[in-house]
């Protein structure tokens, strides 16, 4: 880690939490941006009685973003419940998952890909009573320099790109419609703003490469909620803002301007973002000086009364089972107020960031534990989340 004389390159924090009966010890580095990585942690916890229940072993695998977790009983019996690796050969990344949440909710997520971009994902999410809450088999090939074909259950979708970053071309195989995604004309823009040509084609280049990796799907999702985005340099700082237009019809629809650079799993973060509140209609409220300063999103996935209703029960078990020291891990989505003046930042976030891993893995070391920890321990959430966000039915 770079050491900038005032944060340690490395920290141990030792906790032991009385309400839960559970010691904790984690380790962590620091990253570029002197955000904590964790590098492995040593979970162990017990009951009322002080009998052990399991330990929990934490480990940095291959893949950055992803850890090795194994869970050992007093049996002697041991449960992997996360493990990736890459192939040094073949360069192919494997990511299997089996993981259960407090009510014993199973999510069975395997991921593979290979070195041109060709991945599979296999994901699964199962009550305790054995009701397969979703099921979904996806796929990516590459088809050509800038042909692809992505599948999601009995969905499939064609993605061209012409050889000039024009367009993006998709088209939905069985309903036989397409959406344009324009690459140029304002579409895509250098984070400076200016008309720098060579900055503008730069960024263009960029940005058409990163969404040549992204599904079918979710590129109808761009085509239908955004109207901007906005290529910026460094990943951390990305971000999704609704602007408003009018329908026609007296009314104001939201767009999303999207502030990202080019991975993916950031990217599918943030258009989770749009896709819950724009391409929809909105109320929007003026101030003296004609700005937005209230608007009511006609629709918004987050306000959907299933999806809270889900999402607090699964909140509820959550923190009613685990420590503080774990809790901190998932406060992105939990919190009553993420962002200050801003209650429902919570289950924006929980959107968005099931809108990404529903699709790929998490890359940003220092973001990686709250990824697991929400994939593990929200999955009705996220079960019922999936229909919302990328139909299969």
């Amino acid at each position: 880690a770079k050491y900038d004389g005032k944060t340690p390159v490395s920290k141990t924090i030792i906790t032991n939490d009385l309400r839960t009966n559970t010691l904790n010890e984690s380790k962590f580095e620091f990253d570029e941006n002197n955000l904590p990585v964790m590098t492995d942690s040593i979970r162990i916890k017990r009951d009322k009685q002080n009998r052990l229940i399991r330990k929990e072993t934490y480990t940095k695998s291959d893949v950055p973003g992803v850890y090795n977790i194994q869970y050992e009983f007093p049996d002697g019996k041991i449960r992997q419940i996360s493990k990736a690796t890459v192939n040094k050969k073949t360069g192919h990344t494997l990511i299997e998952k089996d993981m259960r949440s407090s009510d014993m909710t199973r999510t069975q997520f395997r991921y593979e890909d290979d070195p041109k971009g060709n991945r599979i994902i296999d994901y699964k999410i199962t009550s305790a009573d054995g009701k397969v809450l979703m099921d979904q088999s996806q796929s990516f090939e590459v088809l050509g320099k800038n042909t692809f074909r992505s599948s999601r259950n009995n969905r499939s979708f064609l993605i061209e790109n012409d050889s000039m970053h024009r367009e993006l071309r998709v088209t939905d195989e069985q309903a036989k419609v397409m959406a344009k995604i324009p690459l140029r004309d304002g579409f895509v823009v250098p984070e400076s703003g200016d008309d720098n040509i060579l900055k503008t084609l730069k960024s263009e280049q960029k940005i058409a490469n990163m969404l040549k990796m992204i599904p079918g799907d979710e590129l109808f999702n761009l085509a239908t909620t955004t109207a901007q985005i906005k290529d910026i340099e460094n990943k951390m700082y990305s971000y999704t803002t609704p602007k408003f237009y009018e329908d026609g019809n007296y009314g104001y629809e939201a767009l999303a301007e999207i502030g990202v650079s080019n991975d993916p799993f950031v990217f599918l973060h943030e258009l989770g973002h749009a896709t819950d509140r724009c391409g929809k209609p909105a109320n929007i409220w003026l101030n003296n000086s004609g700005k937005v300063f209230k608007a009511e999103y006609l629709g918004a996935i987050r306000d959907d009364r299933t999806f809270k209703k889900l999402y607090e029960e699964e909140k509820s078990n959550f923190l009613d089972e685990f420590p503080t020291s774990e809790r901190n891990h998932i406060n992105y989505f939990i919190a009553e107020e993420v962002v200050e003046g801003h209650p429902e930042r919570g289950r924006s976030e929980t959107i968005a960031e099931t809108n990404a891993l529903l699709n790929t893995y998490h890359t940003i070391e220092a973001q990686g534990m709250r990824t697991q920890y929400l994939q593990q321990h929200f999955p009705k959430t996220i079960a019922y989340l999936s229909e919302k966000l990328v139909p299969t039915k």
